[in-house]
Formats: C-alpha cells, sequence, structure tokens
C-alpha cells in the first residue's frame, strides 16, 4: 500500500488492508464508529472499545475500494475525546498512515478511497 494523501491509498490486487480505530480520552463515555466498504456494511472484527475493519482487495486494477466511515460522540463524551484511526496494509510506503477524528472536529465522516494498482 502507498499513501497518496491521509485518505487515498494506491493498493495492489488481493492485499489485505487493516484499518484500526483507537478511541481515546472517552472516559465513561461509549465509542461508535460505523463503517461501509462500497456501499455495504463494513463488518467489526474487534471490539466496541477496539474497532478493527478489514478486508482484501477484490477490485480488479483501476477501480477503487470506498470505505466511508462515521465516527459518533455521545453528549457525556469529553470534549478532548478523538479516534485514532491507522490504516495498515503490505510493504506500506509514506506511513504512518490514517488519521484523527476529534470531538471538536466540525465533520465526523470520513471518505477513504483505495485505488486498485498494478504489482
Amino acid at each position: 500500500m502507498r499513501r497518496i494523501t491521509s485518505f487515498t491509498y494506491d493498493v495492489r490486487p488481493n492485499e489485505h488492508i487493516v484499518i484500526s480505530v483507537t478511541p481515546t480520552g472517552f472516559g465513561g463515555s461509549a465509542p461508535d464508529v460505523e463503517a461501509v466498504l462500497d456501499g455495504k456494511d463494513f463488518p467489526n472484527t474487534g471490539s466496541s472499545d477496539a474497532p478493527v475493519f478489514e478486508f482484501t482487495v477484490s477490485k480488479p486494477v483501476g477501480q477503487t475500494h470506498r470505505v466511508l466511515m462515521e465516527f459518533i460522540f455521545f453528549g457525556d463524551a469529553p470534549a478532548t475525546s478523538f479516534y485514532q484511526v491507522d490504516i495498515t496494509g503490505q510493504n506500506d510506503q509514506g506511513c504512518p498512515c490514517g488519521f484523527i477524528i476529534a470531538r471538536n472536529n466540525p465533520v465526523k465522516e470520513a471518505g477513504v478511497r483505495f485505488r486498485v494498482k498494478a504489482t
């Protein structure tokens, strides 16, 4: 995987991609992250306290996988709470890869593109 921007990556066919989310500073408030991969629910294979979303690149060269994520902050979440999102693949270039969504961010959603390139 090669980082283009925090939200765009070039990946190879059959590459395994892992998106790990670390909720930080939530105190007693529950973190909640929802995700969609290519228009379909993207199940969390981790836990609510440490969400993990993973997939293997299955689209052909020239196409793009799209992951849309929504980060929820309930009313009792501290003002300093945030989600650290780490994205890994194989032979990562230009990383660390990922981004942060803080409670004070005006936008609580992120769209991540994985463009399939030839090996």
